[in-house]
């Protein structure tokens, strides 16, 4: 019976980290990424699942990243795969939350072009999405009509994107905020497991090594 009850806890475990592997990813900001040469990559960290503050989160692929200031501009990059999809990119929880932040945005092609900037409300949503709790947060959509690698910076009011990224006011050491980037398309094969899957996944996989050893 003792025998059973382990491998029902090792098994539950690993079930666990499958589903919660196959649901939606939260990962965390990743110094340096303060140029476009050295954006961090989303690419493998997007998956599908129901998120009230991200739009048609249960049908286009998305990642949330939790950031933190520290005195330098944010890069993200990501792969489009083929041209004729849309991307989605919205600031949350930035001014007037936590770290109080009036962000911008601003989209760059592997060259250093600028595709589009934002500074305040929306242009995909009639209405602000619950994350959005300011007007002064961001979000913007953009047809890729092209695939490529494309990057995404987030800089303090009043900042300028330029060629080669941005310039003027950066976010300050202490100031937060959450960027959520939805991508038609994007490969969810791969989603960067959060921190809960991987203990449930220790705890499966040990629940299996102790039967191993009792069997032994």
């Amino acid at each position: 019976m003792k025998k059973r009850l382990v491998v029902s806890m090792a098994i539950f475990g690993l079930v666990s980290c499958l589903v919660s592997t196959a649901g939606a990813t939260s990962i965390g900001e990743i110094e340096p990424n303060s140029t476009l040469a050295t954006a961090q990559s989303l690419d493998g960290s997007f998956s599908l699942g129901a998120n009230p503050d991200i739009f048609m989160a249960g049908t286009i692929p998305w990642v949330s990243i939790g950031a933190t200031g520290d005195g330098t501009y944010d890069y993200y990059s990501f792969t489009v795969a083929a041209g004729g999809v849309t991307g989605y990119f919205d600031i949350d929880y930035g001014m007037n939350q936590g770290g109080s932040i009036d962000t911008e945005i601003a989209l760059f092609d592997s060259l250093g072009n600028v595709l589009f900037a934002r500074d305040d409300g929306s242009n995909y949503q009639a209405v602000n999405d619950p994350g959005t709790v300011h007007g002064y947060d961001p979000s913007q959509s953009y047809f890729f009509s092209t695939a490529g690698t494309y990057i995404i910076g987030v800089a303090e009011y009043s900042a300028t994107p330029v060629l080669g990224g941005w310039t003027g006011n950066i976010p300050d050491a202490g100031d937060t905020y959450t960027l959520q980037v939805s991508l038609e398309g994007a490969d969810t094969s791969s989603p960067v497991p959060e921190p809960t899957t991987m203990l449930l996944f220790g705890t499966g996989i040990a629940g299996l090594a102790a039967v191993s050893r009792r069997r032994r």
